[in-house]
């Protein structure tokens, strides 16, 4: 990692610190404190042009999702995008869709009826995961690659599971 990019994580944990008024930089960088619920849900958009940090303002105590990603970079929680008390970040092109207030998939706050599957494109294949899908929704729920995963582009799903392509490599809640 170069100094310079070191240098430009530190700034933004010393100014996530800060924002999030407190001294513990994981409570910038994940967890909630608030229960779903006592928060109203938002769903909003939150875009980093090229290199650029984009800080969006919502309320997060409750939690935030990535639903649906909108850019060909990579959207991975803790490295190009994540949430503290105050909002959501977002870098080095990650462009997505979210949800706040209504937990994280990180604090089991989901609805256990929901199913969270893995599924892994391995030396930029196709595979196809099977799973009964009887309903309409299919959602990406974190990306676990470095290469990017676009809905109907490197990932979709049909009535027999999810599939992923060129690298992709996800977990993705059936609903």
């Amino acid at each position: 990692m170069s100094n310079c990019h070191w240098v430009r994580w530190s700034m933004l944990a010393c100014a996530a610190s800060a924002l999030a008024g407190c001294s513990t930089f994981g409570r910038w960088f994940g967890g909630h404190e608030t229960a779903p619920g006592q928060v109203p849900v938002q769903h909003f958009s939150c875009e980093s042009k090229g290199a650029e940090l984009k800080y969006c303002d919502v309320d997060a105590s409750a939690g935030v999702r990535l639903t649906r990603q909108l850019s060909s970079m990579p959207c991975i929680k803790g490295r190009t995008w994540g949430y503290g008390r105050f909002g959501v970040w977002v870098d080095h092109g990650c462009r997505g869709e979210f949800v706040s207030g209504a937990g994280d998939d990180d604090s089991g706050q989901f609805d256990p009826r929901h199913q969270v599957l893995r599924c892994e494109s391995q030396d930029q294949k196709r595979k196809h995961c099977l799973l009964q899908v009887a309903s309409s929704t299919v959602e990406l729920v974190q990306q676990l690659s470095d290469s990017a995963c676009v809905e109907n582009k490197t990932w979709g799903w049909d009535a027999d599971g999810v599939w992923v392509d060129a690298g992709c490599r996800a977990l993705f809640r059936v609903r």
